[in-house]
């Protein structure tokens, strides 16, 4: 994935391509279609915004048909909450952060996050939330207690690996503790938190995590 949230490249779609058929002889199916429809909605969000995404421009950008799309996701928060759920479990990272130590990993990683946050990412998530009954309806097992976000896993396992925490099953509400902190304060704030905020967050977390 790059580090904007994507999997794949996707071409720009105009208004004249909205209507425009799957070009021939790139038939996909399964997963290499799927990331392509949430490449062209992440590309879509990133251009147009919550309230201006519109499934048939998603679906022209990803050169497929409507009912590919729909036949997925039958409505836009369907379809956002998808983009949203892979982008919030992957942190829309390439590589895994590794700077040596848990805490600076941690504190890499929330940094990461705001600046995903002031960016479509946010954009799609305040647009979820606006139009849901609750954020747990908005943010599904991403940000709750059952589901780890993949990105925190893998600093974990490697602070256990080095020594720095022991040996031990962790809750996903414990592991996903910073980022829910750390995304609660853009949501509540319009702002990403800053790098001393940060800290104060991963301070907390550490304690969480037993270290």
């Amino acid at each position: 994935m790059r580090d904007d949230g994507r999997v794949s490249g996707a071409e720009n779609a105009t208004d004249a391509q909205v209507e425009a058929p799957p070009p021939k002889g790139s038939r996909r199916r399964g997963e290499a279609l799927e990331n392509d429809l949430l490449d062209a909605a992440w590309d879509e969000l990133s251009t147009s915004g919550w309230s201006n995404l519109r499934m048939e421009r998603v679906a022209a950008r990803a050169g497929t048909g409507k009912t590919s799309l729909y036949s997925r996701w039958p409505t836009k928060f369907d379809l956002v909450r998808a983009v949203a759920a892979r982008a919030a479990q992957t942190g829309g990272r390439a590589v895994p952060i590794r700077t040596g130590a848990l805490r600076s990993d941690l504190l890499a990683l929330l940094d990461s996050n705001g600046r995903a946050l002031e960016g479509p990412f946010g954009e799609l998530l305040r647009g979820m939330v606006a139009e849901s009954k609750s954020v747990v309806q908005a943010f599904g097992t991403h940000f709750t207690e059952d589901a780890a976000i993949h990105a925190v896993v893998a600093i974990v396992a490697a602070a256990e690996e080095r020594g720095e925490l022991a040996l031990a099953a962790r809750a996903p509400r414990e592991l996903n503790l910073g980022i829910v902190l750390n995304t609660h304060h853009f949501m509540v704030n319009g702002a990403a938190a800053t790098h001393r905020q940060n800290e104060d967050i991963v301070d907390i977390w550490l304690r969480v995590l037993g270290a």
